[in-house]
């Protein structure tokens, strides 16, 4: 503020992690600890922003120079309202886990020979593609001109295993990727177990011919094919920049009675669970979609300020990035916390007694390309198992499966199981989907 800024904000972060890269055997482990701070300033509604990776006084002072340069170089932003000014912390649950804080590499290391030594333990020849474990130490601490002075601490930890079964000629491929707040949420052993069983399995995989299908998503690649429809179709910029098809829809009805899309910001343990978000205020739980109806967005602090409306606890400066959230580098936006789809009262095996005849979907690749705007959801299945007379048989691989999302939401996932399971942000249960487009052999 001496320098003659209006408003000041800093935000500094500071992470300690630790990570494991392996194959058939430990390729790497390092331990690093990594720190860095951000200056945004106003002058007006001209904003200067820039970061730096050292905390030396000098460096420090160096930042909020450039900060100031680049403000008094900008055009100003009509829309910029202030700064934070409503801030403070929620009270949340097991975002911190003393065991993660404690970890040692050799800890680590450890975890990764328990799974190699349970893939072996279900067969010996199967090959180890990809292996990744990482824990996470984050500190983050938020300041403003406002009065605002926040920090907190959290830990998070991630895992990748990827197994391959078969020859190069006839082969199956399993994966499972796990992130968690707390240390006993990897679940290594139970999770290499399962995936060296899947590709033993899917080694004699077929392909479908095309049509129509009752399918039965498996909980965390339902939450990934949300993520790539919805996630940044529900956020105020996306809708502000008239690049969402929610556009003008707030209190009408969109989706089934019993659909709702809930942002959980203080869900216990949750990925995205935090004390408050990266503007300063506090997290909360937000409805986007509630019993059918669509009740709004997800806000930041500047966004909010466009609409004269309070923030919803939703900035991020991290978007996408759970597995090396390195945050100060970057400008608040709006995203989900924890979007939470609201899970049913059936368990998973009771949805594929229900389905009788269809295909059940484990894992999938290429969600990312389907259309968020028109609402095509489009996926290669990577794994699946045919459903018949409500019992899981033939594995399968390579189908493309399509649908409308508004169709869905609209009457087609309408059962859903019990079972939460996350997939970046977004949470979900094992759900059934109707008539999916199936394009095979």
């Amino acid at each position: 503020m001496k320098k003659g800024f209006d408003e000041a904000e800093a935000f500094g972060t500071e992470i300690t992690k630790r990570e494991v890269i392996y194959r058939n055997k430990i390729e790497a482990a390092k331990t690093s600890v990594v720190a860095g701070l951000s200056v945004r300033g106003v002058l007006g509604k001209r904003i200067g922003f820039f970061s730096t990776s050292s905390l030396k006084g000098a460096d420090i002072e160096t930042t909020v120079e450039h900060a100031l340069r680049i403000a008094k170089a900008s055009d100003e932003d009509p829309d910029w309202r202030s700064l934070t000014q409503k801030y403070g912390k929620a009270s949340v649950e097991r975002v911190f886990d003393n065991k993660v804080d404690g970890l040692s590499a050799k800890d680590l290391i450890d975890e990764v020979r328990l799974a190699l030594d349970t893939v072996r333990e279900v067969d010996a020849s199967l090959d180890v593609t990809k292996g990744y474990i990482t824990s996470n130490v984050l500190s983050n601490a938020i300041a403003n001109s406002h009065g605002c002075k926040l920090e907190r601490k959290e830990t998070f930890v991630g895992s990748w295993l990827s197994v391959k079964a078969g020859s190069s000629e006839q082969k199956g491929v399993a994966h499972e990727i796990r992130t968690s707040r707390l240390w006993r949420g990897l679940r290594t052993e139970e999770i290499a177990r399962i995936v060296s069983e899947r590709a033993l399995k899917m080694v004699k995989a077929t392909h479908l011919a095309s049509g129509k299908m009752n399918t039965v998503w498996r909980n965390d690649a339902y939450a990934g094919t949300v993520d790539a429809v919805l996630t940044r179709t529900i956020t105020a910029d996306a809708v502000q920049r008239n690049r969402s098809p929610w556009v003008g829809k707030v209190g009408q009805t969109v989706a089934s009675e019993g659909v709702s899309v809930i942002d959980e910001g203080k869900m216990m343990a949750g990925v995205g669970t935090r004390r408050f978000d990266d503007d300063g205020t506090p997290q909360k739980r937000t409805p986007v979609i509630e019993k059918g109806v669509l009740r709004g967005f997800l806000y930041d602090n500047y966004t909010a300020g466009k609409e004269k409306r309070l923030s919803t606890g939703n900035a991020h400066r991290d978007v996408g990035t759970f597995f090396a959230p390195l945050n100060y580098t970057r400008t608040p936006s709006p995203y989900p916390n924890n979007l939470v789809v609201k899970p049913g009262d059936a368990s998973a095996d009771e949805l594929i007694k229900e389905t009788r005849n269809g295909l059940y979907i484990v894992e999938t690749i290429g969600e990312w390309l389907s259309n968020p705007i028109s609402g095509e959801l489009t996926a290669t299945v990577a794994s699946g198992f045919l459903i018949e007379n409500g019992e899981l048989t033939k594995a399968v691989k390579g189908a493309i499966v399509s649908a409308s999302l508004f169709e869905m939401l609209k009457g087609k996932m309408d059962l859903r199981a019990n079972d939460l399971e996350n997939s970046g942000p977004v949470y979900a249960p094992t759900t059934q989907v109707l008539d999916m487009t199936v394009a095979g052999e």
